[in-house]
């Protein structure tokens, strides 16, 4: 259906291009949306001759197919000054990967937690991936997933306090409190699933004094400090496991089979082909997908530093060089990215999963 607005006098004025620039999104013309709407239909009925998939992921995909396309609804907008008019496509709200959907909620939040939550102070980008074996698993157990995270923020916050008492000469950690933005990001480079987390943590405590709060800065942390925060999350992360019935060793296996593998055998086979990047259908079942690989220019590539903030303990992965001046806000929602030279704002932190993490 397309709704039509009040004809103006000047309805019949030839729309000019926007002088800020903006063009409707075309997903059509995009190589996502081609790749999907060329195989998906194969691919859907491959996964039905061997149980199906389940409706929610099969909406995901239908939805997307039908997100910004103006033959599936639209708006025509006018201006009433002026007469320039333009359609405006109907949007699904796709929460799975919309490249236009995500943006918009990522750009709100990203604006949101610039203005409204962090403080003007200096704040670190933490990095941390875990072990393979956790990956297809987290990438369906969200209550799991949320455990693991809740583990490296606390080990994290304690690592703040213990550091502020140390260099601040603070009477107990009890006195610091800190704070720290987290997201969830599901794939990597690769496009593997590769469940894993970033956060913006204030690099340093806030501290009560009489009626006010106080911050106090602290230097960056040398590897040891971080590959402590790695060896004592590791190790929250084995008794979490535990609890559940499963574990990091992998000659102690996992008591029973992820209740993904009960409930929906055919996405949990996806989930295990995604993590270990190979094909899960197809004349290459079984094989590693292919993918084009380009080297990085020989210039760009440099080792770590003896002493840098990174470390890696059991397969719990710690990066923590970028840090982000807080006082300047454009910079804070433009920090840079550790991986590339283009700038991502909290853009990166404010997914749709992104979560605000409070410290004690």
């Amino acid at each position: 259906m397309v709704h039509v607005a009040k004809k103006s006098a000047r309805a019949s004025i030839v729309a000019s291009p926007r002088l800020d620039g903006y063009e409707r999104h075309r997903p059509e013309d995009t190589v996502l949306y081609q790749s999907i709407a060329t195989h998906w239909p194969e691919f859907k009925s491959r996964m039905e001759e061997q149980g199906g998939l389940p409706l929610f992921v099969v909406r995901e995909f239908e939805q997307y197919l039908d997100c910004g396309l103006l033959e599936r609804g639209c708006l025509r907008l006018e201006c009433r000054h002026c007469g320039h008019s333009a359609l405006v496509a109907f949007s699904r709200k796709c929460r799975g990967f919309c490249r236009s959907c995500i943006s918009r909620r990522m750009c709100d939040l990203a604006v949101h937690l610039e203005r409204e939550v962090l403080p003007e102070v200096p704040i670190r980008h933490w990095i941390c991936s875990l072990p393979w074996g956790l990956r297809a698993l987290l990438g369906y157990d969200s209550e799991l997933c949320g455990e693991v995270l809740g583990a490296f923020v606390h080990e994290l916050s304690r690592s703040l306090k213990w550091r502020a008492k140390k260099v601040h000469g603070l009477s107990s950690m009890a006195q610091a409190a800190t704070g720290s933005v987290a997201a969830l990001q599901r794939v990597d480079s690769a496009l593997r699933l590769n469940v894993h987390y970033h956060i913006l943590a204030l690099d340093g405590v806030y501290v009560a004094d009489a009626q006010s709060l106080r911050f106090l800065p602290l230097p960056t942390p040398k590897r040891a400090e971080v590959a402590d925060i790695a060896r004592r999350t590791a190790e929250r992360v084995e008794k979490i496991l535990r609890a559940h019935g499963r574990s990091l060793d992998p000659e102690q296996g996992d008591a029973e089979p992820m209740k993904l593998q009960l409930e929906h055998p055919v996405l949990a086979a996806c989930y295990d082909a995604a993590a270990r990047g190979i094909a899960v259908s197809g004349d290459r079942a079984g094989q590693p997908t292919l993918r084009l690989i380009t080297l990085p220019d020989s210039n760009s590539v440099t080792d770590n530093a003896p002493d840098e903030p990174v470390a890696e303990v059991c397969g719990v992965n710690l990066y923590a060089k970028q840090v982000v001046d807080g006082g300047n806000r454009a910079h804070a929602e433009t920090a840079p990215s550790p991986a590339r030279t283009t700038p991502i704002a909290l853009r990166l932190i404010a997914t749709p999963r992104a979560g605000l993490v409070g410290g004690r």
